[in-house]
């Protein structure tokens, strides 16, 4: 009930944040990297439900054309982090342990900022080709400048809650 209730209260503190200054702070430079550090918490069902819900009621609150992001990155969550081994239990699987964990959640933000501004090129313009990548890049280039600080310090807390016991990590 606690994590349920920091992650809804740190979600809507961002998006009223996001809201209130959106000359300075872009569109999902503060929200997504709480979400997604939401769902690396600790890579369950509970986590998993309560990131996408929380990604759903974004796309609701502030709808983009297409909502990619609130159905692949919990997708991503769970393909990344679930594979069944041999006696049925849920571990990590070993693709996720391949990216060192301090640039698990910056990766994992970036992912996520580059969906969403996929999701905001209209449809009728995919089928003349593939979108113009500097394009995405440049209008990337400041959500990325506040987003992967941001990320970058929720992974050094999610490190220190780790270390000090606040968080607990299945091997």
């Amino acid at each position: 009930m606690k994590f349920l209730t920091c992650s809804l209260l740190l979600s809507w503190c961002s998006i009223v944040l996001e809201i209130a200054f959106q000359d300075t702070v872009p569109r999902g430079t503060l929200f997504l990297p709480i979400v997604c550090a939401v769902l690396l918490w600790a890579p369950a069902a509970p986590a998993l439900l309560t990131g996408g819900l929380l990604l759903l009621a974004d796309w609701t609150a502030r709808p983009t054309l297409l909502p990619i992001v609130p159905f692949v990155i919990p997708f991503l969550t769970a393909a990344l982090f679930s594979s069944r081994d041999e006696t049925g239990e849920y571990r990590r699987s070993r693709f996720g342990l391949r990216l060192p964990e301090a640039f698990q959640l910056p990766v994992f933000v970036l992912v996520a900022l580059t969906l969403e501004q996929l999701s905001g090129i209209p449809v009728r313009d995919w089928p003349s080709g593939p979108p113009d990548m500097m394009q995405v890049l440049q209008r990337m280039q400041p959500l990325v400048l506040i987003a992967v600080p941001v990320s970058a310090s929720l992974t050094f807390l999610m490190k220190l809650a780790e270390e000090t016991g606040l968080r607990r990590v299945t091997a």
